[in-house]
């Protein structure tokens, strides 16, 4: 039983750990991990550049629509995006 139970848990694991590596391992990551791959991959953000004006408006649009972080969360979300997935 507890083998069962430990295969469930890293067949689970395995796309969030893959997810995880598309992203710089770097301040943020597993709050953005945690936040925002709830809802989709992080495929879906993780090739983005995008300015930190579009990814605030994209993270606010995020909580607009149910994603849960408060204010210092978000900012902190925004600051990761902006400095590793931002426009160069």
């Amino acid at each position: 039983m507890m083998r069962a139970a430990a295969m469930a848990l890293a067949l689970a694991a395995g796309p969030a750990m893959a997810q995880e590596a598309n992203l710089p391992d770097k301040p943020g990551k597993k709050l953005l991990v945690q936040v925002c791959t709830r809802c989709h991959p992080a495929d879906t953000f993780a090739e983005l550049r995008l300015t930190r004006e579009e990814w605030r408006a994209e993270v606010d649009g995020m909580i607009a629509r149910g994603a849960r972080a408060n204010r210092a969360q978000a900012r902190r979300i925004v600051d990761y995006l902006a400095a590793n997935l931002g426009r160069k």
